[in-house]
């Protein structure tokens, strides 16, 4: 059973998370032999076929548009989800527990070298986050993920961010309570959009994950990692005053 989240604390953590009938039809029952009624039951019968094609073709386009869209959009997380539904991806075990904030961009790529990485210049615009490189996964610790983004300061490893399939809400939401327990706080009320749990790991380090589903489909979920260090100057997780 989940304890519920301690009152005695809140969720201030506020920046930007990068972060789918039937139909009937009437029959003549005429059972007369003229000539006549049976060319008028004959008529009848043949627009009910034709639309009964109809309504078959326009349920398969219905079918069909979404996966051609899919194939076929430029948009940066079209283009993720059809990565990760394309690709054969590894998975990438990294215990919430070995991150640090103390890594730097070259222990990141000597630690994950037989995984798929792009690191350059960040541009989330988030305070003091220099570089950032982006690992292209199957799941992060059991938790199904697109992508799993490193971000660092002068000083090492500011926040980790890890893009979860839209669908796999539930089965990341399950791993996380599996592997670091229940949230030790939950956000009521939500911020940019979002509404967050939060766990504080012995590290120092916060770990969230959006509380609810997103409504849009093409909107991934979120599991994010922030060091000690990063959550020093603004707390992520604080006393809420009495």
């Amino acid at each position: 059973m989940e304890r519920s989240p301690s009152s005695a604390r809140r969720l201030d953590f506020d920046e930007t998370l990068r972060l789918v009938g039937s139909t009937t039809r009437n029959v003549l029952s005429s059972r007369t032999s003229s000539k006549r009624n049976l060319m008028i039951y004959s008529s009848a019968r043949i627009p009910s076929q034709r639309g009964l094609s109809s309504i078959r073709i326009l349920l398969l386009l219905a079918i069909a548009a979404p996966i051609v869209w899919l194939f076929a959009s430029r948009d940066p997380i079209v283009t993720e989800y059809r990565l990760y539904l394309s690709e054969d991806r590894k998975d990438l075990d990294l215990p919430w527990s070995d991150l640090s904030q103390s890594w730097t961009e070259e222990a990141l790529k000597q630690r994950l070298q037989s995984l798929p990485m792009n690191c350059g210049v960040d541009h989330t615009g988030i305070p003091d986050v220099k570089r950032s490189c982006a690992v292209y996964v199957r799941s992060w610790n059991g938790v199904p993920a697109m992508y799993v983004n490193f971000l660092f300061s002068d000083a090492g490893l500011v926040q980790v961010a890890a893009g979860v399939p839209w669908w796999s809400f539930k089965s990341a939401r399950s791993e996380l309570l599996k592997s670091v327990g229940p949230p030790q706080v939950t956000q009521t009320q939500a911020i940019v959009g979002v509404k967050l749990n939060g766990w504080i790991l012995p590290s120092g380090a916060s770990l969230f994950f959006n509380t609810d589903r997103p409504l849009n489909p093409l909107e991934p979920n979120s599991v994010q990692w922030r060091s000690a260090t990063a959550c020093a100057g603004k707390s992520c997780i604080t006393p809420q005053p009495r």
